[in-house]
């Protein structure tokens, strides 16, 4: 689970982008790859000292590449941005993710998740209470067998390494918002509000 970052010098040049492979991955599994400084230190999104229960927003966002499959020519690697998600579960020590397909992060496509579908949002869930994993994974299979009359997003179960150190099962999908409600809608407008406090993310409605 090596991570191999390349860039190329020459006299009197501007140094070439940093290329990012993680090599030695299973077939399946999902790398991510973001600065130490920037995942674990002081001012990281996955502070270990604060939880990030409150840094959200661009500033708490940084850049990563995320790899899927294994070290061959064709694996696909993309720029994105990354931050923590969730609430209560940020003080856990598996964190959930949401990765973010932005000009700001070099992205030149979306994110495309393993069924092919592509999102400039997507989770990584950890699912990392007792039982959690197996038990959205069921619920998930029941929507789909009962007819699917359920809003309900796709997830993908998938191993993840971050830095190229295994961090267990994940499950990745499109991100809980505007993007996914927007596709239910068949693209038409939503008005979108969320939570116990009836936050207005989305729409014109008062």
């Amino acid at each position: 689970s090596m991570v191999l970052q390349v860039r190329a010098f020459a006299a009197d040049a501007v140094p070439s982008p940093c290329a990012v492979r993680t090599f030695n991955l299973p077939g399946t599994a999902l790398s991510v790859v973001v600065s130490p400084a920037d995942l674990l230190g002081p001012h990281g999104v996955a502070d270990q000292v604060s939880d990030n229960y409150a840094r959200t927003g661009p500033q708490w966002q940084r850049n990563a590449w995320i790899q899927w499959g294994s070290d061959e020519a064709a694996a696909s690697i993309t720029k994105v941005g990354i931050a923590i998600a969730g609430s209560g579960s940020r003080g856990l020590p598996k964190k959930n993710f949401k990765l973010m397909a932005r000009d700001r992060f070099g992205s030149a496509t979306p994110i495309t998740l393993p069924d092919g579908s592509q999102w400039k949002n997507a989770m990584l869930r950890a699912d990392a209470t007792p039982n959690a994993f197996l038990r959205n994974l069921f619920m998930q299979e029941v929507v789909r067998r009962s007819g699917g009359h359920l809003d309900m997003q796709a997830s993908f179960p998938l191993p993840l390494y971050i830095n190229g150190n295994y961090q267990g099962l994940y499950r990745a999908m499109p991100a809980k918002g505007t993007e996914w409600a927007e596709r239910l809608a068949k693209e038409e407008p939503v008005e979108l509000i969320e939570g116990p406090g009836a936050k207005a993310v989305s729409g014109k409605t008062k």
